[in-house]
């Protein structure tokens, strides 16, 4: 039994450290270094007592060898408050990755072997490492872990405290903190801004919104008296302009202590559409780490119907050539299109336009191809190739569906072959601002190139109503054949996308001298020039005439007609 006692008694005294004057402790251990192993290992120690420290004849060991600690060059005396960082032997000739990142003050050292231990420091199972004084006595001791990502230390928390376990963590730098501050210890002064969130969720721009930021005191000594702002952040440079800022400064006067948090929030209603970067800033003179202050969140304001509209189609082009679609941007604000997406009847496959900026300008076009080689042929137009696949458009019809960052339907239609199918023709819309989805509002593009991609539809028309109109042009007009206003201009405009149409003159009789149109499918506009002749090509007298217009829609079975006059005068 003595003999059992007397082992465990030699046991505590040789494991544990004694009652030593030394404030010195191990504060990090690159175990796994990102680079070569074999003279990149290093082990930190800080003096955290008011008095220095002569390390001459100091050990470090792994519990498989000990290396002595000896001078690097600049003495082995570590005064207080200082690091020592003790480097591999081999390190001054082969490496240079920590010399940019030690601290000035740092004392360098090194080791009388080639290798920490007895062949290194073990990244496969975890070792205690020791730190010993030139009488043999352990003033340090830890056991680091091996769940680092290469290249990242074991850092301690708070280095005047005790080896435990929870006093230690990963460090969150890349190669560590070797002779400087460690990265997870916590600063004097520190408040972190650590959540942000909104409510509601998905608001509108009609809703209130709710913003509340979480304020954590990181830092050891109590605060009181900071501000918070609450701010969007358009040039995205993570600081608070006039322009930007949604409310006057918060101040928060409460007294926090270390860990304790606080929640601040406001309420404001957003002024536009679009994404906003709802961020917050911690205003506090003292604290020193500006970096963690600052907090945001992207936010989703679903645009308003028709923000943007599908302007062209061409659904079925020439052999050899790609589908496109035409965007249209009827406002005056620009807007971005990064995250916008565009799908047809497939519900499954969604195109994603772009990832990145991509302003569409107030009254400006741009067209959407799966094939960059149409901008050969375009070279003015504006366009994107989509970051994810074109939808194949089908010939006998489909559906095209242009949805925001919200997932908002902004425009839609469903185009029919009854529209209009001509192969190289595209499908223009008569009127940005007539309904999507009528027919009445589509038809086949009238320009010689067959399509009129990043310009004004070849159909365009500025009003858009149920009414029919005509206008002639000279009126009156003398066909005398003396080359001055021989002929007239008769153009009408229709409220149909391809109407049946008649147009006639009649004497003040109501007698029908002359079938300019007759029954035939022109469109929704179109001009017709009359020399003044009857359907027998004999001349008609001076006088007034009737011009008769009757329209027919197929699609709704309306028909609509005008009367209006024209005068054929003697010079």
């Amino acid at each position: 039994m003595l003999r059992i006692l007397l082992y465990f008694f030699f046991l505590i005294v040789n494991t544990f450290p004694g009652p030593q004057t030394e404030k010195v402790t191990l504060s990090e251990i690159m175990f796994n270094p990102r680079q070569n192993e074999n003279y990149n290992e290093f082990i930190e120690i800080y003096n955290y007592g008011d008095k220095e420290v002569k390390l001459k004849g100091w050990q470090i060991n792994d519990g498989k060898g000990s290396d002595s600690i000896v001078d690097a060059g600049m003495g082995t005396i570590l005064m207080p408050n200082n690091f020592a960082l003790i480097l591999d032997k081999d390190y001054f000739d082969n490496s240079s990755i920590y010399d940019s990142l030690i601290s000035d003050s740092a004392l360098i050292l090194t080791i009388d072997n080639s290798t920490f231990g007895s062949r290194g420091l073990s990244n496969s199972s975890p070792e205690i490492i020791s730190l010993l004084n030139d009488k043999g006595e352990i003033v340090s001791q830890y056991q680091y872990t091996i769940d680092n990502t290469d290249g990242y230390s074991d850092e301690k928390i708070f280095l005047e405290k005790d080896n435990t376990p929870d006093n230690w963590g990963n460090s969150i730098k890349l190669h560590g903190t070797p002779g400087r501050k460690n990265s997870i210890s916590p600063l004097q002064f520190n408040l972190t801004a650590v959540n942000l969130e909104i409510q509601p969720k998905k608001p509108s721009i009609n809703d209130i919104i709710s913003v509340s930021v979480i304020v954590k005191n990181t830092g050891i000594e109590p605060v009181k008296n900071f501000e918070i702002i609450f701010f969007i952040d358009d040039n995205n440079n993570c600081k608070p302009e006039n322009e930007e800022i949604i409310n006057n400064p918060v101040l928060c006067n409460k007294i926090m202590y270390y860990n304790d948090s606080t929640s601040v929030e406001i309420e404001f209603k957003p002024d536009r559409t679009g994404e906003l970067i709802l961020s917050s800033v911690i205003n506090f003179e003292k604290d020193e780490n500006p970096e963690d202050n600052f907090i945001s969140i992207t936010v989703q304001i679903p645009f308003k119907k028709r923000a943007i509209i599908i302007n062209e189609i061409m659904y079925y082009p020439l052999p050899e050539k790609p589908e496109w679609i035409e965007l249209y941007n009827p406002g005056s604000e620009n807007i971005n299109l990064k995250n916008w997406k565009i799908r047809d009847s497939n519900i499954k496959k969604v195109c994603l336009i772009t990832k990145e900026n991509f302003y569409l300008k107030g009254k400006e076009y741009m067209i959407i191809v799966e094939d960059s080689s149409i901008f050969q042929e375009y070279p003015s137009v504006k366009g994107l190739v989509p970051h994810t696949s074109f939808p194949a458009l089908n010939n006998d019809g489909d559906e095209i569906f242009l949805i925001d960052p919200s997932g908002n339907i902004v425009d839609y239609i469903h185009y029919q072959e009854s529209w209009g199918k001509e192969r190289g023709i595209s499908l223009e819309r008569i009127n940005p601002e007539g309904e999507s989805n009528s027919v009445n509002n589509w038809s086949l593009s009238t320009s010689k190139e067959g399509a009129t991609p990043g310009t004004v539809n070849s159909i365009f028309r500025k009003e858009f109503s149920d009414k029919i109109s005509i206008s002639v042009s000279p009126n009156p007009f003398s066909p005398d054949n003396d080359g001055f206003e021989d002929y007239t201009k008769i153009t009408y405009i229709t409220p149909f996308r391809n109407p049946t149409v008649k147009l006639e003159i009649y004497d003040r009789r109501g007698r029908l001298i002359k079938r300019l149109i007759s029954g035939e499918n022109t469109g929704s506009t179109k001009t017709i020039i009359w020399n003044g002749k009857k359907d027998n090509g004999s001349k008609i007298p001076v006088g007034i005439y009737i011009i008769y217009l009757e329209a027919y829609d197929p699609d709704s079975g309306k028909i609509v007609s005008k009367k209006s006059t024209v005068i054929i005068a003697r010079v």
